[in-house]
């Protein structure tokens, strides 16, 4: 059996570097270093060593705001009582504190998809 190892993200770009392979300048790099603090900010939560929920309230502030018919049929003052933007992420795992909709994710695996579809079309190339 072979042994396999995983890699990090940026241990995986570095790699893709020595074979001058630059994923920075891939379409969907924005979106994929979008999609690893997401990703981080679920497995790890708030105050992780990585910051990725800090990195990525800076970025996306809107998916830390819980919206829904329930949000938006309450007055303002107890919308923001009850759903504060500045919460700590907490119980992500749980449906709590940093909320992505059904097209937020398809769009998120769509450029998943891009990223293979431009890697391929690189080493097809190389």
């Amino acid at each position: 059996m072979v042994e396999t190892k995983s890699l990090r993200f940026d241990q995986l770009r570095d790699e893709f570097a020595k074979a001058t392979i630059e994923m920075d300048n891939f379409k969907s790099y924005k979106k994929l270093q979008e999609l690893r603090h997401i990703t981080n900010c679920v497995k790890h939560g708030e105050g992780d060593g990585r910051d990725s929920c800090a990195k990525l309230r800076e970025l996306r502030p809107d998916l830390f705001q819980f919206i829904d018919s329930f949000s938006a049929s309450l007055p303002s003052h107890e919308t923001y009582e009850l759903f504060k933007r500045n919460r700590a992420v907490r119980q992500p795992l749980v449906g709590e504190d940093l909320y992505i909709s059904a097209n937020q994710f398809a769009s998120y695996a769509s450029e998943v998809d891009s990223f293979w579809d431009e890697l391929v079309e690189i080493l097809e190339r190389h």
